[in-house]
């Protein structure tokens, strides 16, 4: 499974699943966190989400807890 992931994000050429988490971790998030999972669904599911999350993270000094959960549940 995480082979085929791999080729569709290859193909997509955007940012990983991994860069996305990377920076989940950054912000303090950890698998105990809540919403970490489903973070992780969209991330895996969603290519335009993986990118606009990165996006989002840019422009954000240090994005609080809150703003991340809109970000992450819309």
């Amino acid at each position: 499974m995480k082979r085929l992931l791999d080729i569709l994000i290859a193909e997509d050429g955007g940012p990983t699943v991994e860069d996305c988490m990377q920076k989940l971790h950054e912000i303090g998030w950890t698998a105990r966190t809540p919403l970490y999972f489903e973070a992780s669904i969209v991330f895996a599911e969603n290519s335009k989400a993986r990118k606009e999350w990165i996006r989002w993270c840019g422009t954000c000094d240090t994005p609080n807890e809150e703003e991340v959960k809109r970000c992450i549940v819309g």
